[in-house]
């Protein structure tokens, strides 16, 4: 019992064991093994036609991308072993084309389906005419003009005591009528509306009017106002101006600003691209401004002077050529450079006296 025990703590120290060593493994590959990429640009004459591509790979291009940009179009495309990400122009393009198809499949299904409809109307015309003939037939009949015999008679005379009756009845009625216009032709006399004087009459009371002194003394409250409020902004914009200046001439903090300089400097001389050639011609509206740009050009050509060339022009404004750069890129040295600023006394305390410079800021 006791060696199965042991057999099997022993077997899961190797399990452990190999897990650490894999561990190990991927931690000095990716320390090591250089990330390469290049960089590639050209413009033919106008800056809105300049193309540019960015491409990395590492592990053998089992990890790799590229950025690209043109003509004001930028894509991106990632690929970890099977895994994509991103644009892909191929894709794009079928679908572009396959949406074209359907618009055009679309466009003639719908003239299919206007030319049926336009058939049926066409042979539903003649037998809708029929029916509108015969209503206007009827219509015509109907409107005939009746005969003698069907108009009824009226009666031809009336006794004399009817005629009596009628006539003093006419007599009543315009008598009634001749009143009521004198009645109507009478103004009406107007009844005038008693308000009580403790009555609220619902209208606001007038409010004094200022004089010119309250007016002047109301211009130089708002100026004393304006001018204490931009008293006390000078005065906060004055402390926190000490505050940095304080942090900014400190001894300590002023040698950890060389350290880190000094040690971005190595990293940016481990990192320069092993190869890098390109011609460029450029040139400005302005001839100072080009004359300019190829002065703060010249400063870097100790650096890129064998193999680059450029060509100012002062006449016209222009900007073509092509430049292509190669490198590789290794995590050692920014692990170098993080582990040496790590360590140093001066930047630990330079980073907890800007994180409580920052908080003294804000308040």
């Amino acid at each position: 019992m006791l060696q199965v025990i042991l057999f099997i703590l022993k077997l899961i120290g190797w399990i452990l064991l190999v897990i650490l060593g894999l561990l190990i493994l991927v931690l000095l590959a990716v320390i090591f093994t250089p990330l390469r990429y290049q960089a590639e640009a050209s413009c033919p004459g106008k800056l809105s036609e300049l193309e540019a591509g960015v491409s990395f790979g590492i592990f053998f291009r089992l990890i790799s991308g590229r950025l690209q940009y043109r003509k004001g179009n930028l894509s991106w495309n990632i690929r970890a072993a099977w895994i994509r990400l991103g644009d892909t122009g191929d894709a794009e393009e079928e679908i572009e084309e396959a949406a074209d198809d359907l618009e055009e499949m679309g466009e003639k299904v719908l003239e299919e389906i206007a030319d049926a409809e336009e058939t049926e109307e066409a042979s539903e015309e003649p037998k809708s005419e029929q029916p509108a003939e015969e209503t206007a037939e009827d219509t015509k009949s109907e409107n005939l003009p009746q005969g003698p015999e069907d108009t009824p008679k009226e009666p031809v005379r009336e006794s004399a005591a009817e005629a009596s009756a009628e006539s003093r009845d006419q007599k009543a009625e315009n008598k009634s009528e001749e009143s009521a216009d004198t009645n109507k032709k009478k103004p009406k006399k107007k009844k005038k509306k008693t308000v009580p004087p403790d009555a609220d009459t619902g209208e606001s009371e007038k409010k004094p009017k200022k004089t010119l002194s309250d007016k002047i003394t109301a211009v130089f409250d708002k100026i004393e106002y304006t001018f204490d409020k931009m008293c006390a902004k000078i005065e906060m914009l004055s402390a926190k101006a000490e505050l940095v200046t304080d942090f900014l001439s400190d001894g300590v903090h002023q040698s950890a600003f060389l350290k880190c300089l000094a040690e971005l400097k190595k990293l940016l001389f481990r990192l320069r691209p092993k190869q890098c050639r390109g011609e460029i011609r450029f040139g400005f509206e302005d001839p100072s401004l080009t004359g300019k740009v190829l002065a703060g050009a010249s400063m870097l050509y100790p650096y890129w002077g064998e193999h680059a060339y450029c060509y100012p022009d002062f006449e016209e404004k222009v900007l073509e050529g092509e430049v292509s750069v190669k490198g590789a890129f290794r995590i050692l040295p920014a692990a170098v450079m993080g582990w040496n600023l790590l360590w140093n006394r001066n930047v630990r305390r330079t980073v907890l006296d800007a994180r409580r410079l920052i908080l003294r800021l804000r308040k």
